[in-house]
């Protein structure tokens, strides 16, 4: 909250289920949230992917669920700050939310 405070803008793209209800309205009221639907025949297709782009030049990403619940499981969180891995990362970000932006 306080690089919001400080101009900064922060983007949060999350899957659309009621697992991360809990949370959407505090999420909503701080940030800019695009919610992605659930796909496939069953609607049990979800985005899976998950990672964190700073300033374009620093990602986290792996299967870290960003949870209360992963700090029990067996999560992996790695790190980079090669500019050219950080851009596919945010690539995909932008991919995500122009796809899926409410207009």
């Amino acid at each position: 909250m306080l690089r919001k405070k400080e101009g900064v803008n922060i983007r949060i793209i999350t899957s659309d289920e009621s697992s991360n209800q809990h949370i959407m309205d505090k999420l909503e009221r701080n940030f800019e949230v695009v919610k992605i639907p659930l796909k496939g025949k069953y609607l049990s297709n979800r985005l899976h992917d998950k990672f964190c782009i700073i300033d374009f030049e620093f990602v986290m990403h792996g299967t870290y669920n960003w949870s209360r619940n992963a700090e029990g499981n067996d999560e992996t969180l790695a790190t980079a700050l090669d500019r050219d891995f950080v851009k596919k990362f945010a690539d995909e970000f932008m991919r995500l939310y122009i796809e899926n932006q409410k207009l």
